[in-house]
């Protein structure tokens, strides 16, 4: 049965229900009916005894008044019961004794584990509940808390109900119920309201311009509400206002008003709306402000000098917006803990001079900005200072060492794509509470072996907590140190885009913890270590574009959860490896330019590789057909399933016909079958690849015309290459395929027309002849 919206004042919440009307005295012996209804209802709930701090204390030999949760009037009658957090579940049902404590005025049951599907409709005879007393005391409310109720009501609905019943509330907290707008003018008749929490609902509205006209107001968070329009600007300007918080409403516009002198915004939050503008110097009145989040907005414009006078200030968020000059100092500001001005347009240089009083500041980011010169050292000695972003600018110069290290708390530094130079220093290696450390992209040079003491990287005794470490990118040299195996809780690994020689650290692989790891274009030879241990928890695995040899080792089988495959680009001779294909998560297989032999192929194992997206098998030595089908009990490249998106098998020895069935692959982006010996024709299947942006046929024995489904289908096509095949007959010189320029079908004696000068007229393609 659905209650309407109006008799929730009276069946007020079972999950999260509290009201305020004064203060009950504990008083007078409790009644023996009153203590029997307490103890039935007892019986009949379900909660933890463990968690209980109330109901597991009741005793039928004490005082039922006397209970923790109870309160009596002074004639030993029950008028209050507080079950707050008691662990119970389950629910209430109409049976339940609860509902003939009729002396009740106050019931909080909030924080429980209540199924709310169906509210007991036996609430309603409680009829001196104090959530309102019902009809006859529901003007003397103050105080209505409804968060996470399932409402569903209408705007007019609710409003009407709430101004017409409620003239006195104070507090209104409706966050999560399932409302719907637009909000109604009505609302406005509760001139009283100081605190107005209507969050994750639904309003789809305008935000009305009367909530101005509530001279008490304190609190107004409108937070993911679907709210429109333009924000008005004179709510920025209630006198008593203390806390506004509009965030998450990406169509709300609006832009900073001016603000007067000591006004008491004590937090400002309008992330991820569609505000715009400067920010006021005027802002630096808010002189109790302690929270300002303006994040993913369209803000633009310098940071006034004004804000220096923002004392107050705890957390400053203004990323991702369009903010440009320099970075002012926030020193006054000794209470600031985060400071987020990342992806903005920021410039100039930083020095300690703008940080060096905020002894109490814990995360710091100012990423992706055009910021310059070096990092002052004396950064990373903040005291309390957890998290240091520096990522995407353009800071330049060497870092050098810094004392004190011991005593920081720093876990997280990432100082990548910039153009720092030179050794890393040793101090931030002795920063022993680091678990991410991200130098990538930079131009950091040295030796990576711990015998070069100066320009060593990794000593043998530190990065034992480490779980990320990235150095890719840089200059780094000489070989992979042991040192690097130190950390068990090593879980990203990137080495990759170096000059790192010798062999992989025979104790990388055993490591059970390392879930992505990156060596990729170094110079490092030798063999893949057979050692990947049964309880392998690899996900990537990125050896590419080295001199490895040898075989794919066979106990990498073990690590079942991996995605990515890519040894591409070595001189590993072996055949494929079929035994491989019990990975059921392997997403990317890329083979490609080594000394693979053989047939694709692995018999008749009824085995396959369900979530393969892209297969790169390109340069090697594979021979014999191949066999895609999504019918059989085997195949060739695993069964085929839909979701593949690039396949490239070109420079094999493949041939034979291309199999009609890689028709099926709707996603597929990429196609590569050139130099191979493919024979026949080209299948019409390949018209129904409608998401195909590259396709390449070239320099094979392809016989036959262009299957003119190719130009009807193939509408993304901006890549194709049929050259050097012994294709025949006019091109289809339509759709996509009017925009490819000769090079696309040359050394194709038999073909003729357009783009081609045999023949090239206006003249319309024949028909096509009739699908397949």
């Amino acid at each position: 049965m659905k209650i309407p919206f109006f008799s929730w004042l009276f069946l007020l919440p079972i999950c999260t229900l509290f009201v305020s009307f004064g203060t009950f005295v504990v008083s007078g012996q409790c009644l023996d009916d009153q203590r029997d209804l307490l103890i039935k209802m007892k019986n009949s709930l379900i909660f933890d005894n463990a968690s209980s701090t109330k109901l597991v204390r009741w005793k039928e030999s004490e005082d039922c008044c006397s209970w923790e949760g109870v309160t009596c009037s002074d004639v030993g009658r029950v008028v209050g019961v507080n079950l707050d957090s008691e662990s119970i579940s389950g629910g209430l049902h109409n049976s339940s004794s609860l509902f003939r404590l009729q002396y009740l005025q106050s019931l909080s049951l909030a924080y429980n584990d209540f199924d709310i599907s169906q509210i007991p409709t036996e609430l309603g005879k409680l009829t001196n509940l104090n959530l309102a007393t019902l009809v006859q005391n529901l003007s003397e409310l103050e105080e209505l808390y409804l968060d996470g109720v399932n409402i569903s009501a209408q705007g007019n609905e609710w409003c009407q109900a709430l101004s017409s019943s409620l003239p006195n509330l104070r507090v209104l907290s409706m966050s999560d119920c399932y409302l719907s707008g637009p909000l109604h003018s009505s609302l406005q008749k509760l001139q009283s309201l100081s605190i107005i929490h209507l969050d994750f609902n639904d309003l789809s509205a305008l935000v009305l311009d009367f909530f101005a006209d509530f001279t008490n107001l304190t609190s107004l968070c409108l937070y993911f509400c679907g709210l429109n329009g333009k924000f008005p600007k004179q709510i920025f300007q209630v006198p008593t206002l203390q806390t506004l918080d509009l965030s998450y409403n990406e169509l709300l516009q609006g832009s900073l008003p001016e603000f007067h002198p000591n006004g008491s915004l004590q937090s400002l939050k309008l992330s991820y709306t569609d505000f715009s503008g400067s920010l006021p110097n005027s802002i630096g009145n808010l002189k109790r402000l302690s929270i300002i989040a303006l994040s993913g907005c369209n803000f633009s414009g310098s940071i006034p000098d004004s804000m220096a006078n923002l004392t107050q200030l705890v957390s400053l968020d203004i990323s991702s917006n369009s903010f440009t000059g320099p970075i002012p100092s926030f020193n006054m500001a000794k209470n600031l803990t985060r400071i987020y001005l990342y992806d903005n347009s920021f410039t100039g240089q930083i020095t300690f001079i703008h940080w060096e009083e905020l002894q109490s500041l814990v995360s710091l980011d100012l990423s992706s900005n055009l910021l310059v010169g070096s990092i002052p050292t004396s950064l990373f000695s903040l005291p309390l200072l957890q998290e240091l972003d520096l990522f995407n600018n353009r800071f330049s110069g060497q870092i050098h060492e810094f004392s004190n290290v011991s005593s920081f708390q720093l876990y997280t530094l990432d100082l990548s794509n910039n153009y720092l130079e030179g050794p890393i220093p040793m101090s931030l290696f002795e920063l022993r509470g680091l678990e991410d450390l991200v130098l990538s992209s930079n131009n950091f040079s040295g030796s990576l072996h711990p015998n070069a003491i100066q320009h060593s990287v990794i000593p043998a005794s530190y990065i034992s907590n480490t779980t990320f470490l990235s150095l890719s990118s840089n200059k780094f040299h000489g070989h992979i140190p042991e040192s690097i195996c130190n950390t068990a809780s090593l879980r990203y690994l990137d080495l990759s885009n170096n000059s790192l020689s010798g062999t992989i650290p025979q104790c990388l692989f055993p490591m059970s913890s390392i879930l992505v790891l990156k060596l990729n274009r170094n110079n490092l030879i030798g063999k893949i270590s057979d050692t990947f241990p049964a309880d392998c928890s690899l996900i990537a695995l990125n050896l590419n574009g080295n001199l490895l040899e040898g075989v794919v080792p066979k106990s990498l089988s073990n690590c079942t959860s991996l995605e990515v495959l890519d040894i591409g680009n070595n001189q590993i001779q072996d055949a494929f490896p079929c035994y491989l294909k019990n990975i059921s998560t392997l997403r990317i297989l890329i083979l490609r330019s080594n000394k693979f032999y053989g047939s694709v192929g692995c018999g008749r194992q009824n085995v396959t590789w369900p979530m393969l997206q892209i297969v790169d098998l390109a340069s090697n030595n594979f021979s014999d057909a191949i066999t895609v089908t999504n019918k059989g009990l085997y195949t060739e490249l695993g069964k085929i399933w839909d979701h593949f998106t690039s396949i490239d098998l070109s420079c094999n020895n493949l041939d034979g016909p291309i199999p009609e069935d890689i028709g099926v692959l709707k996603l597929l982006y990429i196609l590569n079958l050139s130099h191979n010996a493919f024979t026949d024709r080209i299948p019409p299947s390949l018209g129904k690849l409608s998401q195909l942006e590259s396709l390449d046929l070239s320099s094979n024995k392809l016989t036959g015309e262009i299957p003119i489904q190719l130009a009807d289908g193939l509408i993304f096509l901006s890549v194709l290459n049929l050259s050097f095949n012994q294709l025949v007959g006019r091109i289809p010189f339509i759709k996509q395929f009017a925009t490819f320029s000769e090079a696309s079908y040359e050394g194709n004696r038999g073909l003729y027309g357009c783009p081609l000068k045999k023949e090239c007229t206006s003249a319309e393609p024949r028909s096509p002849p009739p699908n397949i």
